[in-house]
């Protein structure tokens, strides 16, 4: 948990804040700032993933203003679901969440909460595709 909020979240404030200095001296710049939806719409087992995509947003959320005031403007991008071995990686990292399926050791409750997550992310995909994720 401690490696992942040092990466993503303070990692981009260290990152934003020797960028905007630079713009401030030049009074024009644009942030673009990559984080998640799970920033504002979290998923089952990504506790900690989404908190730090959450302290981004919120980051976000108080620079824009103040910036504005130098010329500078924010964007967010806010990708969805994209079929890789996240899971698994922040899994063997031990990263994940409070409890994740490879620490359910009944087979019968392995299978329910996979069957959940699945379901879940191939529903929120679908409406990330819709462009109703929100």
């Amino acid at each position: 948990m401690h490696t992942l909020f040092q990466t993503n979240f303070f990692g981009t404030v260290r990152i934003t804040q020797e960028v905007i200095r630079k713009m401030k001296q030049h009074k024009l710049g644009r942030v673009i700032f990559v984080s998640s939806i799970v920033g504002v719409k979290p998923f089952v087992f990504g506790e900690f993933y989404a908190a730090t995509n959450f302290a981004i947003e919120g980051l976000i959320g108080c620079l824009t203003p103040l910036m504005r005031t130098f010329n500078i403007s924010i964007t967010s991008v806010q990708p969805g679901p994209v079929k890789t071995e996240f899971h698994t990686n922040i899994s063997e990292n031990q990263q994940g969440s409070f409890s994740t399926v490879d620490e359910v050791h009944d087979t019968e409750t392995k299978a329910l909460i996979e069957d959940i997550f699945g379901k879940y992310m191939v529903s929120n995909a679908q409406e990330w595709q819709l462009g109703r994720g929100y």
